[in-house]
């Protein structure tokens, strides 16, 4: 009885190890001074305590080796030494993964590296998470590290020094390891496992389950989804880069690194179809990190033609197409000119300075109008539109007149369809570059109404900046025979329209820097008290560049004025000299009054007159001359600034243009602008040194987009006595001598795209 009682004590602490909490150490014993009754009767009571705690303690230590051996099969007698007992531990590791808004992160692939005591790599395995998150794996030995990386390039661990988890020490105590000292313990638990039966001459195996389940990993996505929807094999584009492409069935799938998916992005779709271009744009939604974000492309829209094939049709694709083109291609044509009396002309409506050029058999018709080409002294034809009317016309992408119009729409796009009285059902593309008219179900004509360059790439109709700002240096140099030349200079500066002086050189578009060279004053020959004449020539010095750019070479420009007084001098010295002799040789006053009276002048009149005469023109010379002068700097700083605005419409009744830029832009009333047909200038004009002839357009109203002009005749001379004269005459119709070369009627259509407009700068 004692041997069985004392086993299992000498087993208990080789059993605890893994099984039993450590017991209670037993009390000390208490021992008594004096033995009284009282002191025996508590002594009797402490020692029956200590028994009772003793029986229990054993009592517990026996039935739980008990249980224990309740697990092992009793052997056979005289087999006991045939049976060997193995102890094996299973530990188990999980691991979890959730992503930043607390959803288990399933379906993640996910490396886990072996690391050794340097940490260095052993053993690589990849496994997968299930649908909770988590994965699992057996470690053997200890000390184990185990370093957790994300396979799924959409995906990253948040906090990455706390993805390795550390096994140390024999008992399997797991830690995670943190950024310095890993301290912080796992939770993990020790469960009991089965064991195998044991025979006769047999192993028994018992099982150690100890599973341990790290913290939570966090991984956050690092990518957007963007599920995308067009028509098939369309090119999707952010920026510059081309994402994807959609599949037969219409659909992208595609993931964007978050940190580069730009959040107020715009969707380009570009699909290259059968002889032509289609594109549309959607703008991105906010970025999603959980959830794909679905976009649908707008319904796709023209926007180049890939593919004209017109037979015998060999231009410059991005000018005009003079007529005498079309002459040498199809010969004489049928002309329908325009008929003021009729609005509806069968087939075709030419405008007014227009002719229609139709080759019925060739199934082609030219609208031309008569304008002026720079170099030719005649009024040249230019091609405003090419209408296809027939099959033998040829094609626009692969479409025919005569085919069905429904055609139209499926291979170029949805067009907002239009009616008009003249036309009646259209469908226009590129802003009204190519328009097909449906009559009965069929095509019954395509217009190409730009050039064949100008409706690949479009026409640019945004507003331009036509107002220049101009930072000019203090104006250096003096001369004192001109004291007031460079206030005169300022000031001529600060009154030309189209160009603002700024004092703050980090505002200006352009630099100017002035300086007074040479100056020469010659008064000619003196006639009695007068000069003949009076010559003011000068220079300038001047640089003109960007701000921001070096600064160039100083130019030197000349200015010249005359004041030719010689005859009058001559004619007036010879008077004053008379009337002075008539002292002389008529003595008789009465007669010499009556001779002045005669000539209608006194001697001291004449030479007023004359000194008045002069003086007005020796203040007359010398602004002239500077004006003279300023005009090749004012020239460079047209060219400098190159302002160019579109003419968007044009109104041949009441001779006036709309060009599209306005207030916004810094056009003002009075603001001038030469025209164009392409290249050529829109009218013909002389220039000298003394005398100008131009028509200009002069912004007479102003929107915040846009003005209106009217057409001036602009006429400007400069006489013999340095007088200046200006006069501007605004064109209206049927005005005497009206020409077509110098009306609103020389002007193309501005649909072409063609007519255009450059600011002028003049000195006043």
């Amino acid at each position: 009885m004692v041997a069985l009682i004392l086993f299992p004590l000498i087993l208990r602490s080789q059993v605890q190890l893994d099984w039993l909490p450590d017991a209670p150490q037993p009390k000390p014993h208490v021992r008594l001074a004096r033995r009284t009754k009282r002191a025996v009767d508590k002594k009797k009571l402490t020692v029956a305590k200590l028994n009772k705690d003793r029986i229990a303690i054993t009592q517990s230590v026996i039935s739980q080796f008990v249980a224990l051996l309740a697990q092992v099969p009793v052997q056979p007698k005289g087999n006991t030494s045939s049976t060997k007992k193995i102890t094996k531990t299973d530990q188990t590791v999980t691991l979890s993964f959730q992503n930043t808004i607390s959803q288990p992160a399933a379906n993640l692939k996910v490396a886990l590296d072996f690391l050794d005591l340097n940490k260095s790599v052993v053993k690589t395995t990849e496994v997968t998470t299930d649908s909770g998150g988590t994965v699992q794996f057996k470690v053997a030995k200890f000390p184990t590290m185990v370093q957790c990386r994300l396979e799924d390039d959409g995906w990253a661990i948040v906090t990455p020094n706390l993805s390795v988890v550390a096994l140390k020490g024999s008992e399997g105590d797991v830690v995670a390891s943190l950024e310095r000292d890993g301290s912080r313990a796992l939770r993990f638990k020790k469960a009991a496992g089965g064991t195998t039966p044991a025979q006769s001459n047999q192993t028994k195996t018992v099982v150690i389950h100890r599973a341990f389940k790290a913290p939570i990993i966090s991984v956050e996505p690092t990518t957007v989804q963007i599920l995308a929807t067009s028509i098939p094999d369309t090119e999707v584009w952010i920026g510059d880069q081309m994402i994807g492409k959609t599949a037969t069935d219409g659909n992208l799938s595609v993931r964007l690194p978050a940190e580069t998916y730009p959040n107020n992005g715009v969707l380009l779709f570009h699909h290259e179809g059968k002889g032509a271009t289609l594109e549309a744009t959607q703008p991105l939604p906010l970025a999603n990190l959980y959830s794909p974000i679905n976009v649908s492309a707008p319904s796709l829209k023209l926007i180049s033609i890939n593919e004209l094939a017109i037979p015998g049709l060999n231009v410059d694709i991005n000018g005009p197409i003079f007529g005498r083109s079309i002459l040498a291609a199809y010969g004489k044509p049928v002309v329908v000119a325009f008929d003021p009396r009729s609005h509806q002309v069968p087939d075709f409506s030419p405008e007014e300075g227009t002719v229609w050029w139709s080759y019925p058999t060739k199934g082609l018709a030219f609208r031309v109008r008569n304008i002026h080409v720079e170099g030719q002294r005649e009024l040249q034809p230019v091609v405003e539109r090419i209408r296809i009317t027939g099959n033998s016309g040829g094609e626009v992408a692969g479409i025919a007149a005569g085919e069905p119009s429904s055609q139209v729409e499926s291979t170029l796009g949805r067009s907002d369809p239009s009616f008009s009285m003249k036309e009646g059902t259209t469908m226009s593309y590129l802003e009204d570059g190519i328009t097909f008219k449906a009559d009965a179900e069929k095509v019954a004509w395509i217009e190409l109404r730009r050039p064949i360059g100008l409706i690949h790439s479009g026409i640019d109709t945004s507003p331009v900046d036509a107002l220049t700002k101009i930072y000019v240096a203090p104006i250096q140099g003096n001369w004192q025979a001109f004291p007031d030349a460079a206030e005169i200079l300022s000031e001529k500066l600060k009154s030309i329209t189209g160009i603002e002086l700024t004092n703050d050189p980090n505002d200006a578009d352009l630099h100017l820097d002035l300086q007074l060279g040479d100056f020469k004053l010659d008064t000619g020959k003196t006639i009695g008290i007068f000069p003949d004449r009076i010559t003011d020539a000068l220079t300038l010095r001047y640089r003109l560049y960007e701000a921001g750019e070096s600064v160039p070479e100083w130019k030197t420009v000349d200015g010249k004025s005359e004041a030719d007084y010689r005859k009058e001098v001559q004619n007036g010295a010879l008077l004053f000299t008379a009337l002075e002799g008539l002292t002389a040789v008529v003595r008789d006053p009465k007669i010499r009054l009556a001779i002045q009276l005669a000539i209608g002048i006194s001697a001291e009149e004449a030479a007023e007159n004359t000194r008045k005469a002069i003086t007005k023109a020796k203040s007359r010379v010398g602004p002239l001359a500077l004006s003279q002068a300023l005009k090749p700097i004012v020239d460079d700083i047209t060219h400098g600034s190159d302002v160019r605005i579109r003419v968007t419409e044009i109104d041949r009744k009441l001779e006036q243009i709309t060009l599209n830029a306005g207030s916004a832009q810094g056009v003002t009333a009075g603001t001038w602008f030469s025209l164009y047909n392409a290249s050529n200038p829109g009218f013909h004009f002389q220039v000298s040194g003394y005398e100008e002839h131009q028509i200009l357009a002069k912004v007479t109203s102003v929107s915040d987009e846009s003005c209106i002009c009217d057409l001036v005749r602009v006429d400007h001379f400069i006489d013999g006595k340095a007088r200046e004269e200006n006069l501007e005459t605004v064109l209206k119709r049927n005005m005497p001598g009206d020409r077509q070369d110098s009306s609103a009627l020389g002007l193309l259509d501005p649909t072409t795209g063609l007519v255009w407009a450059q600011r002028v700068l003049r000195v006043p």
